[in-house]
């Protein structure tokens, strides 16, 4: 057991007596077991999720030979019995919240349930699109009245579906761009997980889902032929300086979606300048005088804009010009290269150098904080620009093998230097 080595090492190393240590041990040998809430929740959904397509299985085997009116009290029967589960869970089991996320979860199942089997019973017409989402829309105050998160997952999931549907599916009737009034719908509770249990892991995966969707939805808005590039460079701004607030500076990229898509979304786009075909495909596209308040480009990138700029101005307001991280700003840099490529010559070596900066300036900054995972990022940005640019340009194999085992070096030598410092602090 590793807690009888740690206090071993500490009573040899008179950090602490024994009898602290005895103290210790027994603690935590008679500290009653504690499961996770979550595991808990994880079960009571998926045994749910069985029950529900138990009781779906059961009804369909003898579903032909029913009359309309016994079809359709079995059809409301299940969405009634979830509602009873729900009206106890709110009254009774309030504090539980494997009670309110499973009852949450079975409720928004049986309104899918219920819908599909009253259109079936009486042969209501409509298409996919609609079905879902007066699915998401109905299961709505799930999200509000049980405070269930799995709700308001399956929610997201769902609107962010409907938006790809009513995208693609030309035989629809509705809009991809009521997205953006029913994410708003959800938003309130999104705001009371982050101010409630900022470090839950609930609230963690509403930051993926929502940043993911919303970025889906952004893309799927854009035509190809509306200058996409542009409010996708914004964006990819606008999150990585919302990863820089003081909620999410301090946590782990895993807590920190935002600024994980905003920076690798950024340095892909690099990447993709940094090839002159790149733009030969695109073609040079005159944005200055092509670009009009009719694309609905044209507002994404308004808006996104000027709430990263706006973001930039708070973050660094009361810093000094030495102390304002660079990085920050490069996708403004990106988006004048992008505006004005049309009337800049070879614009591919401009993102070239963009991605050079970008390297060398998150290796300074790694050191500055003695975090090799910073570092590295920094060195496999060079890295990864200096073997396609060796695969580009006409090299014999002992050059580009001597180009690779500097770099090689280089790495390891970085590394190997940061933790030694680590120690030298530690000591």
């Amino acid at each position: 057991m590793s807690l009888e080595k740690d206090l071993k090492e500490l009573v040899s190393a008179s950090v602490i007596p024994q009898e602290t240590a005895d103290v210790i041990q027994h603690y935590y040998k008679t500290k009653p077991a504690k499961t996770s809430n979550l595991v808990v929740i994880l079960f009571a959904i998926l045994g749910v999720f069985f029950i529900g397509s138990g009781i779906n299985l059961i009804i369909a085997s003898n579903w032909d030979e029913l009359p309309i009116l016994v079809k359709t009290i079995i059809g409301f029967m299940p969405l009634l019995i979830a509602q009873c589960l729900s009206l106890y869970a709110i009254i009774l089991k309030s504090e539980q919240k494997a009670w309110t996320e499973s009852t949450a979860v079975f409720q928004f199942i049986m309104v899918g349930v219920t819908i599909s089997i009253v259109a079936q019973i009486y042969n209501l017409s409509g298409d996919f699109s609609q079905f879902i989402l007066v699915w998401a829309l109905l299961g709505l105050p799930l999200v509000y009245f049980l405070r269930s998160s799995m709700a308001s997952f399956i929610y997201l999931f769902y609107i962010a579906w409907f938006a790809a549907l009513a995208k693609f599916d030309r035989s629809g009737s509705l809009s991809h761009y009521y997205y953006w009034p029913l994410l708003l719908l959800v938003v309130p509770h999104y705001i009371l997980l982050i101010k409630k249990n900022m470090e839950s892991i609930l609230t963690v995966f509403h930051h993926w889902l929502i940043s993911a969707s919303f970025a889906l939805a952004v893309f799927i808005s854009i035509d190809i032929s509306e200058f996409s590039m542009l409010p996708i460079v914004s964006l990819l701004g606008l999150f990585y300086l919302i990863g820089q607030t003081s909620l999410f500076n301090e946590k782990s990229l895993f807590r920190n979606p935002y600024k994980l898509f905003g920076s690798i979304g950024t340095v892909i786009i690099l990447f993709m300048g940094s090839y002159s075909e790149f733009w030969r495909q695109m073609g040079r596209i005159d944005y200055l005088t092509q670009y009009s308040f009719g694309y609905t480009s044209f507002w994404f990138t308004l808006v996104f804009t000027s709430s990263a700029i706006g973001l930039l101005f708070l973050q660094n307001r009361s810093k000094k010009w030495t102390e304002i991280n660079p990085v920050s700003g490069i996708f403004l840099v990106v988006m004048f290269l992008l505006t004005f490529s049309h009337y800049l010559p070879e614009t591919y070596i401009y993102f070239n150098v963009l991605l050079i900066i970008l390297g060398v300036f998150s290796i300074r900054i790694g050191v500055k904080q003695k975090h090799l995972g910073i570092i590295n990022y920094g060195l496999l940005i060079l890295m990864v620009l200096l073997a396609l640019r060796f695969i580009d340009v006409d090299l014999s194999f002992e050059l580009r093998g001597l180009a690779f085992l500097i770099v090689g070096f280089g790495f390891l030598m970085t590394n190997y230097w940061v933790v030694k410092r680590r120690k030298s602090h530690v000591e």
